[in-house]
């Protein structure tokens, strides 16, 4: 019996050790996204967001609520911060009410052993037409990191 456990806690482990801590998204989409162990000033300096690798699937989920923004803000939707809080990830939202709808600031606030980074996935002064088309080509960039990441599996 103590020779199964020990064995299953060796494979465990052995499979952990495999596997990366982070994932750096490129935060204008033009790169892959980077697998590391850890989070550098050199990175953040070019354009990575860090996140929690077993967050991403998390991540694609919050964003996925966010791709018909500019249909959300006609109709006045109301998003509440706490809805959207996983282990790692906040949201931070706040609305401004138009004459023809709200529009949104939406930050994505990563949250690491090394601090706090984030990403601003809605800024309220841009068009919603602008809004919708950077949520979305977000969506895909995570869609395919994580097709990457399946195959490389």
């Amino acid at each position: 019996m103590r020779i199964r456990i020990t064995l299953l806690f060796l494979l465990i482990t052995n499979l952990s050790i495999g596997q990366k801590k982070y994932v750096m998204l490129d935060r204008a989409y033009n790169k892959p996204a980077l697998y590391t162990d850890s989070i550098t000033k050199e990175n953040i300096k070019i354009g990575y967001y860090p996140i929690f690798a077993n967050q991403l699937d998390s991540l694609l989920e919050i964003v996925s609520t966010f791709r018909k923004l500019g249909k959300q803000g006609l109709s006045r939707t109301y998003f509440n911060n706490e809805d959207y809080k996983t282990s790692s990830i906040n949201l931070q939202i706040s609305n401004s009410h138009h004459a023809y709808g709200d529009v949104y600031d939406i930050d994505i606030i990563s949250i690491t052993q090394q601090g706090e980074y984030r990403l601003k996935l809605s800024d309220a002064s841009q068009s919603s037409h602008f809004t919708d088309s950077y949520i979305r080509n977000f969506y895909d960039y995570i869609k395919r990191t994580i097709k990457t990441r399946n195959k490389s599996k």
